[in-house]
This record gives structure tokens, sequence and C-alpha cells, in this order.
């Protein structure tokens, strides 16, 4: 399905002379080797497939035949607690690039244990027609943080898809935090907040690092669907059942 052995030497060797300097630890339990440990990923919790539109279980993640919506689909690897949330928590706060890699390894190692869970979002993703975009960040976050994670992101499963990430999405509007808005203030928060630069792709990947309401993934979906494109779907690292 993917070519996992890709790379060349020098930046394998370049890799293994960081990680000699700048050792990992366990985000949790501190013990060295990993992010991750293998004693605390026994507690990753692992996201139920669900419709990107009400929200109730569908086993591929695929909307609802009978709900209405933008989004074709969504992949949210795992709750945001526990162990994922401390991980996620350090990249944004600390800007450990790294730990993104572990975290891609982890999906990898699913996807090879549970192919069929995956197995639509997959054939869309490996389909050549399909784009991969990241939902642009905030320009006042990203440059407090100094990255966009969301395009990290991306990188990653452009890689694994041996495809390329697109910015055709461009954030036009200064929006509030969506973090401290109920549903219906983030839905109003975030409109006209993109705009869209091709008219002819026909299917899209849109990669995020969290789904809390859906409100953003949304917006951009409608937003591509307006300028026809024919199937959308999401992915992101995590999702918030708070929300």
């Amino acid at each position: 399905m993917f070519d996992y052995g890709r790379g060349s030497f020098l930046k394998r060797v370049a890799l293994s002379f960081l990680e000699i300097i700048f050792p990992r630890f366990c985000v949790t339990c501190s013990r060295e080797g990993h992010y991750i440990c293998e004693e605390c990923a026994l507690f990753i919790s692992d996201n139920i497939p669900f419709c990107p539109s009400c929200g109730r279980a569908s086993y591929f993640g695929k909307k609802h035949k009978r709900c209405k919506g933008n989004l074709d689909g969504i992949i949210a690897l795992w709750d945001n607690d526990g162990v994922i949330k401390k991980a996620i928590e350090i990249i944004k706060e600390r800007g450990v690039f790294t730990i993104v890699d572990e975290l891609i390894g982890f999906f990898v190692f699913t996807i090879e244990n549970d192919q069929e869970r995956f197995s639509s979002f997959l054939k869309f993703l490996l389909d050549e027609e399909t784009v991969i975009i990241p939902i642009p960040k905030d320009s006042r976050r990203n440059a407090k943080r100094g990255f966009d994670l969301s395009s990290l992101i991306a990188d990653k499963i452009a890689f694994l898809a041996d495809k390329k990430k697109k910015s055709f999405l461009k954030r036009v509007k200064a929006t509030q935090s969506q973090s401290n808005l109920n549903k219906r203030e983030r839905v109003d928060n975030i409109k006209g907040a993109f705009v869209f630069s091709q008219t002819k792709i026909k299917k899209v990947v849109l990669i995020d690092d969290l789904w809390s309401s859906g409100s953003t993934m949304n917006e951009c979906a409608r937003l591509l669907k307006e300028n026809g494109v024919k199937e959308v779907w999401g992915f992101v690292l995590t999702r918030d059942r708070n929300c």
C-alpha cells in the first residue's frame, strides 16, 4: 500500500545523530527511547469512527446517506485525552516536531492491523485525483508558534501517499480562538475565513490536528464544494468529545 522504505542514507544518519544529541523521553512517564513508550501507548484511546454530519457512529467514517453536509467522510485517529493530548500540547507549546513522526508511525501501525476500518479513506486518499490540503491556521498563531501543525501533518500524509501537499486554501479573515465559543458561535466565527484558489480539483483530503465541533473543517468543505470539488474527506489526529 505505502512505500515505507524511502529516505536517503544521509537523512537516516542525520536523524540518528540528532537523536543521540536530543534523546527522546516519554511525554508521560519520562522513560527514554520514545515520546510515547510501549507501556503508555497501551492507554491510547482509539476514536470510534463517526459521521461528520451527525456525530453518530459510522464504521468507515462515512457520512450517513440520510445526513446532509459537505464532508463526505472523516478520519479521527484518537480521542483527545491522556497521552495523545499531552503529546499534542508539547508539539504546540515546545515545537517538538519529531513527535509528529512518531504519531504518524502509530497511524501506519494501526492501518496494518485494521485495514478494513480505514479501507474507504485509504481508497480515497490514494486515488490519483485526490489532492491533500491542510487547513491554514491564523497567521498570528503561526507567528507565535513558528509553525503550522496542520501543514506538518499534511506533509507526512502526503509523503505516505506519494503525493504533494497543496496550499490552495488561504485564510483571509482573523478569527477568535474556537475553544471558548459555543457551537453556533464557532460557525459564525469561521464563516468567510477562507478562500479557495482552484476550480479544477475533484477530490480533496482536508488535514487538521483536532476535530472539536467540526465547524472549521465543514466551512472549508462547503467552500470546496461551491467551487466544484465533488468529494471531500477530512483527516485529523484527535477528536474532542467534549464539544
